[in-house]
């Protein structure tokens, strides 16, 4: 998730949806959705604001208590603004997340925005309708989106070097590399983020 923050951010901006929080280290979900999902993920990258004691979000706990390293961010669903809170009461029926305490969509909220409100900003996001053509279009940019950041399915190429025979192997994802180290997942993040060794080896990013 924190290697991510970027293009999380870029590739969400003005988009509403769904999405799945999940703890590498035991396995738990959360469940949640956003009108604007960019602004929502800012939160949680946030540390003033989710350590608030008053936010008291079982999620907000766990991120502080594992880091983000060790959470994996997807987007279960784009949606219209107005379907926010329907798509997310689906995805919490069917995935029945532990993290979630409160399993009515947007009951954490505070509020719940009326059908004449999200039709209102629904109407101004969008300021028209969207042709066959535009929608393709779209859909085509959020794919791209969702390979970038998605880094349970795809990830970006790592390079493990061994510093005493100093050779250098290529492995299509930080998962792929783990695998073949017979480490886990969080263990080659937690390398790749501090820059340094494990073992002997060094792992880093392949420079796009």
């Amino acid at each position: 998730m924190d290697l991510y923050k970027s293009v999380i951010l870029r590739e969400n901006k003005g988009k509403s949806g769904v999405y799945r929080l999940t703890n590498l280290v035991n396995g738990k979900v959360y469940i949640g959705s956003g009108i604007n999902l960019s602004k929502r993920f800012t939160s949680y990258y946030s540390y003033a604001y989710i350590s608030e004691s008053k936010r008291n979000m079982t999620i907000y706990k766990a991120i502080l208590k594992y880091g983000y390293l060790n959470f994996t961010l997807e987007i279960l669903e784009y949606c219209d603004l107005s379907d926010t809170i329907k798509r997310e009461q689906h995805y919490l029926d069917l995935l029945n997340p532990e993290y979630n305490i409160l399993k009515t969509a947007g009951s954490n909220l505070g509020y719940k925005h009326t059908e004449e409100t999200l039709a209102r900003m629904s109407k101004a996001a969008l300021g028209r309708k969207h042709t066959e053509e535009t929608i393709a279009k779209i859909s085509a940019k959020i794919g791209a989106g969702m390979a970038a950041f998605n880094v349970k399915t795809k990830g970006k190429p790592v390079l493990v070097t061994n510093l005493t025979t100093q050779i250098t192997t290529e492995y299509a994802s930080v998962r792929e590399a783990a695998k073949k180290l017979n480490i886990s997942r969080s263990t080659a993040l937690r390398y790749l983020k501090k820059q340094e060794p494990f073992k002997g080896l060094e792992i880093k990013s392949k420079p796009l």
